[in-house]
């Protein structure tokens, strides 16, 4: 097989470069534990007040201290739940953690998650924390449901663990758009959900595979977006695709750079280097090489600007 080619495809865009035929893949033992750790919080909460920078502040600055065997999800969003009709409350905003642990030992999961545990429960309802002990990785995820796909628009950044270190200005850069005007806001259109990326990919050389490194030693990949129904004037849709770009362009102005190219965004002028850092120009040659008539085509793919 030709290295070039097989480095290629395990980054380089899915389909750019031919048809794939067939695909063997090695297959590991499951770990023998499966923990998942799930917990609501308010962002502005007319019982308790403003809460949700705290929230925030406290995942960015304890999520990378996390083993490798936790992954899983943090969604939130700066809705204003009443003004909408979704729920009559005077809330505003609201986090959901989705975090799992596979690994060894239910007493590793516990002592690890604790940070988040024991965070200012009084801020959340009785029951909206838990954690579910699984005993194989289909006992949990044959629970979970995909969301409705609607109109959206949507931005990504992959945070490294130096912008993580700097928690304090993260989460003020994510408030002053989630919720704009502070804890007198109205809310805003915005959600993000924040992959914790963990496993062993920071384990191999940047040149193992042509994923980004900023991919393979990012901790987060956060995606963020906005979505409307199809009865929307453009007026409104325009409103809600600027609070997503100016979002993007102080998250990527002020910390990092990279993109995970499954969820980008539109608007992306660095997208060679957002997406594959220093691979792309070996990307291209690959591509040049094995598909030279450009057959194989996409927006924002390698050699989209040769088409």
């Amino acid at each position: 097989m030709d290295t070039d080619l097989f480095w290629a495809v395990r980054g380089g865009g899915g389909g750019v470069f031919g048809v794939l035929t067939s695909i063997t893949f090695k297959v590991y033992k499951p770990p023998s534990t499966f923990v998942q750790y799930t917990c609501v919080y308010p962002w502005k909460y007319a019982k308790i007040g403003f809460v949700g920078d705290n929230v925030l502040k406290n995942y960015f600055s304890n999520i990378k201290k996390l083993p490798r065997e936790w992954g899983g999800y943090l969604l939130f969003n700066g809705l204003n739940f009443k003004a909408l009709h979704i729920i009559d409350l005077d809330l505003i905003g609201d986090f959901t953690f989705a975090l799992l642990y596979a690994g060894h030992s239910y007493q590793h999961a516990m002592e690890t998650i604790q940070p988040f545990l024991s965070f200012h429960r009084e801020w959340t309802s009785p029951t909206s924390c838990k954690v579910n002990n699984y005993t194989s990785f289909w006992d949990y995820e044959q629970y979970v449901n995909d969301t409705v796909y609607t109109n959206s628009y949507i931005t990504n950044f992959l945070l490294s663990n130096q912008s993580l270190a700097s928690s304090d200005k993260l989460t003020e850069a994510f408030s002053k758009h989630m919720m704009p005007g502070g804890s007198q806001t109205l809310g805003s259109y915005l959600g993000c959900t924040a992959t914790l990326i963990g496993g062993r990919a920071d384990d191999y050389p940047d040149n193992s595979a042509s994923v980004s490194p900023d991919l393979r030693h990012g901790q987060i990949s956060m995606s963020c977006g906005t979505s409307w129904d199809s009865k929307q004037p453009q007026t409104v849709k325009d409103m809600l695709m600027g609070q997503v770009d100016r979002l993007q362009t102080e998250i990527r102005n002020t910390f990092d750079k990279g993109v995970y190219y499954n969820e980008p965004p539109y608007h992306l002028d660095d997208w060679k280097t957002a997406y594959w850092k220093n691979n792309y120009n070996r990307l291209l040659q690959v591509k040049i090489k094995y598909d030279p008539d450009l057959m194989y085509r996409c927006y924002h793919c390698v050699g989209y600007d040769l088409t």
